[in-house]
């Protein structure tokens, strides 16, 4: 969230989830294009002194990335397990995962923990921790009505998984590990309540409700 004279605007950040593949994305084809057409118009080659002169200009910079050695740790999904927890868990107010399939919710929660985890064991400073939004996408229009409301859908979710940390091997060991820290953990709220300031469940219907979706849309900016 930013700041300017006394107005406040929100910068959003989009990324590839938690499981990037080798596809490159519309963004990155767009900007090696740029590259290459620059490439082709401009007379002779580009000096030191001009490249920096670029990067004052744009406000902006280029840093190798030192650890990346290997074809594994070059790869866009080992960046996108490895990096983005460390930018965009430990610099986002609020962290949006929007999943289809509410039977896998259990996967999720594991891969949300996991992925926060990553951030906070390699961050030097965390001073506060994001707020969570789970938007479950393209609900059948025949959901109960109740399902609607961000407070019952919120419930209803993680009731429906409750007991998973002490039945799921990796969400018993994420629980244990808190537990021999002196914090009680006895649900999947619990358990996400410690590597989230809060956590909400919004639902966004499938297309032919207009209407809905767009109250769902205000109430996940709401959230937001």
């Amino acid at each position: 969230m930013l700041f300017r004279s006394g107005v406040q605007h929100r910068l959003f950040a989009d990324c590839e989830g938690l499981d990037g593949g080798e596809r490159e994305p519309l963004g990155a084809k767009s900007r090696n294009k740029t590259r290459r057409d620059d490439s082709r118009n401009r007379q002779g080659p580009r000096t030191a002194s001009f490249t920096k002169h670029v990067r004052r200009k744009h406000n902006s910079s280029e840093r190798e990335i030192l650890w990346a050695t290997t074809p594994d740790t070059r790869s866009r999904e080992y960046h996108v397990r490895n990096l983005y927890p460390r930018l965009l868990y430990t610099f986002s107010d609020v962290i949006v995962f929007v999943m289809k399939n509410p039977r896998v919710i259990e996967t999720v929660i594991e891969q949300l923990i996991t992925w926060a985890e990553a951030a906070l064991q390699t961050s030097s400073n965390q001073p506060v921790l994001p707020h969570a939004i789970i938007v479950l996408n393209a609900c059948e229009n025949g959901t109960d009505p109740a399902l609607w409301e961000v407070d019952f859908s919120t419930t209803a979710l993680l009731d429906s998984v409750q007991r998973a940390v002490h039945q799921n091997h990796k969400l018993r060991s994420h629980a244990e590990f808190w537990r021999q820290l002196g914090r009680p953990i006895e649900t999947i709220q619990d358990l996400l309540l410690s590597y989230y300031t809060s956590v909400r469940v919004v639902r966004v219907p499938v297309t032919g409700r207009p209407k809905l979706i767009n109250e769902q849309l205000q109430r996940l900016y709401t959230e937001i």
